[in-house]
């Protein structure tokens, strides 16, 4: 191809496309679509050899379309694999958020129940009462994302 063809920076920026993605990304081809890949890069090379430059471009972007819908799909995954991960994440904040409220809920309950068997409530007893009152609004922003943390986990969902 002659630097005066009008199709010579698209086949240039092209190539560049090309090689770029089979360098970095070879290793996610599989063996098929790496036959794919060569019997195109063949087509075209045959087709310059034969001075038909118009049947070698349309291999060539045939192999730079087929590439740049790899690409994508590859992408798509990445970002399925991402919004995944971040679902596990917030799964298990929010099941750790909930045991640590337990644990502030079976405290609590303790506390009620050490003042019904004594009849009186000390000082110290009220002090924690409040703590873990405002430890619990805290750790809920007040409630507002303690809605469905129980009724929401695995447990409770197989039950609905």
């Amino acid at each position: 191809m002659e630097d005066d063809d009008p199709h010579a920076d698209e086949m240039l920026e092209k190539s560049n496309f090309i090689v770029n993605q089979l360098s970095n990304n070879i290793h996610l081809y599989s063996d098929e679509q790496i036959e794919n890949i060569l019997l195109m890069q063949q087509s075209m090379e045959f087709y310059l050899k034969q001075d038909n430059t118009d049947q070698a471009i349309i291999e060539y972007k045939n192999l730079y379309n087929y590439l740049r819908e790899k690409k994508k799909k590859q992408k798509t995954k990445k970002q399925k694999k991402g919004k995944e991960k971040q679902k596990n994440i917030i799964q298990y904040n929010t099941m750790h958020k909930r045991r640590e409220i337990d644990h502030i809920l079976d405290e609590i309950n303790n506390l009620i129940a050490n003042k019904k068997t004594s009849n009186k409530e000390s000082e110290d007893d009220k002090a924690m009462l409040e703590h873990l009152y405002a430890t619990i609004n805290l750790k809920t922003d007040n409630g507002k994302r303690a809605k469905g943390m129980w009724t929401d986990s695995p447990e409770f969902v197989s039950i609905k």
